[in-house]
């Protein structure tokens, strides 16, 4: 949880850090424009919003915006056979900056930072600390099996 995000609501830093590509001055945007509701002030003197309403104007900007979002599962050589799991506007940008390419992603799902958040609560027990970098463990490697061989 982070600091300052009681009941849902959060500032816009808070909110920027959750969603890949939003800036706090979308979020405050929003609220000059009236599409957000402001519902209090965090522990810093920050403006806070209810963190549901900040996801949905994030999906309908995505979508207006056509951006294509995928979660991608990649195993780059050097990181002891650890699977980063994580998403992506920009696939190649994204391998470019891990040191990473095409030959080491495992698996690319259409998604969004939610279900990026859902794998790695899925895949939890395999998780290095606090990191979006997993384990090769045997439910993950099924689960990348699987879906490669439904997507063929």
């Amino acid at each position: 949880m982070i600091p300052g995000d009681k009941l849902g609501d959060v500032d816009a830093y808070a909110a920027a850090s959750r969603l890949p590509g939003l800036r706090p001055v979308t979020v405050r945007k929003w609220a000059q424009r009236g599409q957000l509701e402001r519902c209090g002030t965090g522990p810093h003197g920050r403006a806070l919003y209810p963190l549901a309403d900040i996801y949905r104007l994030w999906d309908e900007c995505c979508a207006q915006r056509e951006v294509k979002w995928v979660v991608y599962l990649i195993q780059p050589n050097g990181r002891d056979g650890l699977i980063k799991i994580g998403t992506t506007s920009n696939l190649g940008r994204r391998l470019r900056a891990l040191g990473a390419s095409d030959d080491h992603v495992l698996l690319m799902l259409p998604g969004t930072y939610r279900q990026e958040r859902m794998l790695h609560a899925v895949f939890d027990a395999d998780r290095v600390g606090r990191s979006e970098w997993f384990r090769p463990s045997l439910a993950l490697l099924e689960f990348i099996q699987f879906h490669r061989t439904a997507a063929a």
